[in-house]
């Protein structure tokens, strides 16, 4: 998309970006790092933004549209990748072709300084900010998962399939090995850098065992589920659990990758009425899908896509 003239994006200085983010609300930090959003709403907190947060944990540029502070953008460079944390148009200057151009200058700065990678998190719901990544060309990375509401338990056995208790390093060994198989687009990206913005909350961690050959990992999650209750007993709350599951390719699709799931909701002491699934990768997800659906699950979008974008191909 071409930039349009008069808009100049230039190294941020504190006067200017204060006076910015004198037009921004917490929200529009909140879009892409909700620390930000945060630090706005404290006593002072555009001051400290603007001397001392921002300046000195990455860098920050302003969006100038005839000469006049119209944006700003805060990248974070996290070894040869660069995080951006903030993306944000003062209200009366957007759809203009600001953020536009600041994600153009920010690309051909982390690329004259050896950059591979750059990604953001934006909230899938807002549609503007996708789209101007979209055109950027970034691309989404697990933007939905799957979900199944019924008081009933998969109409599934466990077969030969079982679950132990394992440590955290055998989940990440797994989504290394189920990313390299169905996201090698960004499986360096993703495993090296990228993880911690993936793993799932606390929950306990198992391996999925098949006639003793360990065929992946799984986390279980019983989730907080505040108000929620079956008709007005609050007494009897909704059992809401989410699984996330990376296995072998050679069991995607399979009644095997069912028998692994049912093993691991085995474990719970109360049948779910609710379950999030998320599955380790796109093409697992693809593929998998038609026997998930016979089961009664649905896909959903997640409420933050991760975006990213290589800067090793021109």
């Amino acid at each position: 998309m071409p930039i349009p003239s008069g808009i100049q994006v230039v190294p941020a200085k504190p006067l200017e970006l204060h006076r910015i983010l004198g037009q921004l609300s917490p929200a529009d930090l909140n879009q892409l790092d909700p620390l930000l959003g945060n630090w706005m709403r404290r006593f002072l907190g555009r001051q400290a933004l603007a001397a001392l947060v921002l300046p000195t944990t990455g860098s920050v540029f302003i969006g100038l549209s005839s000469l006049e502070s119209a944006g700003f953008i805060f990248v974070e460079r996290i070894r040869q990748v660069a995080h951006l944390r903030a993306l944000a148009v003062a209200p009366d200057m957007r759809r203009r072709g600001v953020a536009q151009a600041m994600l153009k200058h920010v690309e051909r700065h982390a690329r004259d300084r050896g950059v591979h990678w750059m990604f953001m998190t934006i909230q899938s719901d807002n549609t503007p900010a996708v789209q101007t990544a979209l055109d950027a060309g970034f691309r989404r990375y697990l933007p939905q998962y799957l979900y199944r509401e019924s008081s009933a338990m998969l109409a599934v056995g466990a077969g030969d399939a079982y679950v132990l208790p394992t440590e955290d390093v055998v989940l990440q060994q797994w989504h290394r090995r189920e990313v390299e198989s169905g996201d090698a687009w960004a499986a360096a990206l993703i495993t090296d850098i990228l993880l911690p913005y993936i793993l799932p909350d606390p929950g306990r961690t198992y391996r999925c065992i098949l006639h003793d050959r360990e065929v992946g990992a799984i986390r279980v999650a019983t989730l907080d589920n505040i108000g929620l209750a079956r008709s007005a007993d609050v007494s009897n709350p909704i059992q809401h659990v989410s699984l996330w599951f990376w296995c072998d390719p050679s069991i995607w699709n399979t009644p095997i990758e069912l028998n692994c799931v049912r093993a691991a909701l085995n474990t719970l002491q109360h049948t779910p009425d609710m379950i999030d699934l998320h599955i380790g990768s796109l093409d697992h997800l693809k593929r998998s899908l038609p026997q998930y659906k016979a089961l009664g699950f649905k896909p959903k979008v997640t409420p933050r896509w991760l975006m990213l974008k290589s800067l090793l191909l021109r």
